[in-house]
């Protein structure tokens, strides 16, 4: 019987001794990483304020009327050497809506381009996915891209938004709207 009852002892104990460990263990890991996203918050910020402090200085010194080639020069670019982060050119993007082939649309998604749906009815109207029309055709997907019916495929367009960061699919629909208008009271109460 003091066989059996050491025997437990033994066990619960180590149990004890196992628990206390691997929490001692965890809790070092998960601080170390915890410092490590500190730390890493911390080096951006610090790049951003020091980025932030030469943009000021160069707009205080173009305000004050300074040559260029006088800043170049006091910000120690005159010797070649470019900061990396500005070596780094983001991508610009384009002056506004453009036509895309058929193959890129919604390939940006994982940039976090969302790709949206439009009927162009025969009448003239642009509408978007609820049948809703849009009034701002050229600021939306651009005037010119509805001409473009027919050079990929007969009854689509595809345009591209990078400001906004869409891809737009324009599907021509024969029938005019005022027709969807009588096919969907609700609509038709919402647009009237």
């Amino acid at each position: 019987m003091k066989n059996k009852t050491g025997y437990v002892i033994a066990f619960v104990v180590g149990a004890f001794a196992g628990s206390a460990v691997s929490i001692r263990i965890m809790k070092d890991r998960y601080a170390r990483i915890a410092q490590e996203e500190i730390d890493s918050v911390k080096e951006t910020f610090s790049k951003r304020y020091e980025r932030d402090a030469k943009v000021d200085e160069i707009r205080k010194m173009t305000d004050d009327g300074h040559d260029m080639s006088e800043i170049v020069e006091k910000l120690g670019y005159a010797d070649g050497t470019v900061d990396e982060e500005f070596e780094e050119k983001e991508e610009k993007p384009a002056e506004g809506p453009y036509i895309i082939s058929p193959e890129e649309f919604d390939e940006k998604a994982e940039d976090g381009y969302e790709a949206i749906t439009l009927t162009y009815y025969s009448d003239g109207v642009l509408a978007d996915e609820n049948d809703e029309p849009i009034d701002d055709i050229a600021n939306t997907i651009g005037e010119y891209s509805l001409n473009h019916f027919g050079e990929y495929e007969d009854d689509s367009v595809y345009v591209r938004d990078d400001w906004r960061k869409v891809d737009y699919e324009i599907l021509r629909d024969e029938r005019p709207y005022s027709q969807i208008l009588e096919e969907n009271p609700y609509l038709r109460n919402k647009v009237v």
